[in-house]
């Protein structure tokens, strides 16, 4: 009973061992029987050898290398798609480089067949390849060879009449939609009207806009659709044309503007609309004419800006809320306090906070004092404190009287500081208060330099 045991484990595990062996000796038969037929297949250019190879990876081999050497598109049909490994499985491939091994296989071929018909200058070579055919006519620019073509000969002649620039090409497609786009190309090359009348409808409206702007030609403007006003604006513009900028639109007023200082006529400025005032005011700067102010919409604004271009303080008077600062930046620009006399002087109102000032009082003051560089007699009537002490102070240093320091209020101490380094007098420092000690070291530091 132990004997018949020990047989049966031992057929058990032999028999496995012999038929693995038998698999492996048959599979190394078939292997070396599919590389007799692959190098048979490509010595003598036979595809039925292909078919004969039993290992799928070794027959897409010999498909692609027969297709190749025969420049045989069609045999790269003879390719499977083998199925991943167990390993590969797991191998994420993002999508836009996952290829079939079929499309690879024609496109290799293809690339072929074109570098034969480009060596040898005939498309011949691509057999009836229809995508060699369209390759090699569009690189040679020869739309003859589009008429050769199954397929894409409409492409074809599209894309030689854009590398040669010539629009009678587009008249060769029979497609209505490629032959409009084939015309549509040209539009922005050359600016001819007729064609728009070739062109997808969509697009006509911008292709007229585009030719009436460029040629002037305002009887096209009409046809431009949305942008019809757009089109008299800038023929208008180009061609300095009154009469068009009525037809405008929103930029009527703008567009005689423009043109009424290119022509420098200002005349034309009472047609200018919502930019009539800017038009009279740009004019009266031009002119120094005050009077054009008067008829101007923006008259204050006006008067304003010719007062401080032409240092009149007698305009400012007529610059309604800018008069203040009108005042101000003329008496600053001619050193002469007397015109800040003009700029209101108001009393603060009884619930005003008393640690500010009015705007205009602070105006007044800080007028005078900007401008009284070597005149006291202006400072005394200053309403603020403060700028009344700086002026006293500015004063007495620029004309060296330190008898005006004592009415320098807060800034006396200061002002003797300064009149005494000025002077170099260190009896002025005595009279420097909290800057005593360092005026006088300073004198002391300037006496000892060499």
């Amino acid at each position: 009973m132990k004997n018949t045991w020990l047989i049966v484990i031992s057929t058990l595990v032999i028999i496995p061992i012999i038929l693995s062996l038998v698999v492996n000796i048959l599979n190394e038969n078939i292997h070396d029987r599919d590389i007799m037929f692959l190098n048979k297949s490509l010595e003598n250019n036979e595809t039925e050898t292909c078919f004969k190879i039993m290992s799928k990876e070794l027959k897409n081999e010999c498909f692609l290398n027969l297709a190749k050497n025969l420049r045989s598109i069609q045999l790269c049909d003879n390719i499977i798609n083998i199925k991943q490994s167990y390993e590969d499985k797991f191998t994420i491939i993002p999508y836009s480089r996952r290829t079939d091994p079929k499309d690879d296989c024609k496109k290799e071929v293809r690339n072929m067949m074109m570098q034969d018909a480009l060596k040898f200058n005939n498309y011949t070579y691509c057999q009836n390849d229809q995508e060699c055919k369209y390759e090699f006519a569009t690189k040679l620019k020869d739309s003859n060879l589009c008429l050769e073509l199954k397929e894409k000969n409409d492409i074809c002649f599209q894309e030689i009449a854009k590398s040669t620039n010539d629009t009678q090409l587009c008249e060769q497609i029979k497609d209505n939609s490629i032959k409009q786009d084939c015309y549509y190309y040209f539009t922005s090359i050359y600016i001819d009207e007729k064609l728009c009348e070739l062109i997808p409808d969509k697009k006509t409206n911008s292709c007229y806009f585009v030719v009436a702007t460029n040629l002037s030609k305002s009887n096209l403007c009409k046809k431009a659709g949305e942008k019809e006003t757009e089109c008299y604006y800038k023929i208008a513009l180009r061609e300095n044309n009154l009469d068009l900028c009525e037809n405008s639109g929103k930029k009527e007023g703008e567009c005689i503007f423009y043109i009424s200082r290119r022509l420098n006529e200002s005349s034309h400025c009472i047609k200018a609309k919502e930019k009539e005032g800017e038009c009279w005011n740009y004019f009266a700067l031009q002119e120094d004419n005050e009077k054009l102010c008067i008829v101007s919409s923006l008259s204050t604004q006006c008067y304003y800006n010719l007062a401080n271009q032409t240092n009149n303080e007698a305009l400012c008077l007529r610059a309604g809320e800018k008069k203040s600062n009108c005042l101000f930046k003329i008496a600053l620009a001619k050193l002469d306090p007397s015109i800040c006399l003009a700029i209101e002087k108001e009393t603060c109102p009884v619930e005003y906070p008393l640690n500010r000032v009015c705007t205009q009082i602070d105006s007044l003051s800080a007028c005078i004092f900007l401008s009284s560089k070597s005149n006291s007699g202006f400072c005394e009537i200053i309403p603020n404190k403060f700028y009344l002490g700086k002026c006293y102070r500015n004063v007495a240093i620029e004309l060296s009287d330190p008898e005006l320091c004592e009415k320098a209020e807060d800034f006396t101490e200061s002002c003797y500081h300064e009149l005494a380094i000025k002077k170099n007098n260190s009896e002025l420092c005595l009279k420097a208060g909290y800057w005593k000690e360092e005026c006088l070291k300073k004198l002391n530091s300037n006496s000892v330099t060499p």
